[in-house]
C-alpha cells in the first residue's frame, strides 16, 4: 500500500518497508546507493524514530507501535525502547568484492 515509515521532506524519498531484525540472527542489507539502508539502520538502532511520513508532525512512539501492531516491528520496537537490546552495524563497502577474483573462484567455481 502507501503506508510510509519515514519521510524527511515533502519531495524527498520515502522509507515503505523495514526488514525484520530476528534475535541471534545477523541483519544484512545490500542494493543501490539512495534506497534506504541508512535510514532503515538508523531506524532499527535507535538512532532515529520513525515518523510515518508525518515529517512535519512526527508521531510519538505510542502510536508508532500501534502502527506496527500485529507486525514483529511491533515486539522489536518496544524491546528496543525498553534497552533490552543493543544494534550493531558494520558497514562494509562490498562493490570492489564483486571484482575480486577470489569470490568469481567461489561463486563461479572456476
Amino acid at each position: 500500500g502507501n503506508d510510509v515509515t519515514h519521510r524527511y521532506g515533502a519531495n524527498s524519498f520515502k522509507l515503505h518497508r523495514l526488514p525484520t531484525p530476528r534475535p541471534g540472527e545477523v541483519l544484512g542489507l545490500v542494493g543501490t546507493n539512495g534506497i534506504g539502508k541508512s535510514t532503515a539502520l538508523r531506524i532499527l538502532s535507535g538512532n532515529l524514530k520513525p515518523n510515518l511520513g508525518q515529517f512535519e508532525n512526527p508521531p510519538e512512539w505510542k502510536a508508532i507501535l500501534k502502527y506496527f501492531r500485529g507486525n514483529e516491528l511491533q515486539k522489536f520496537f518496544t524491546q528496543m525502547l525498553e534497552n533490552n537490546m543493543k544494534a550493531l552495524i558494520k558497514i562494509q563497502y562490498v562493490d570492489s568484492v564483486a571484482k575480486s577474483d577470489k569470490v568469481k573462484k567461489a561463486i563461479v567455481g572456476k
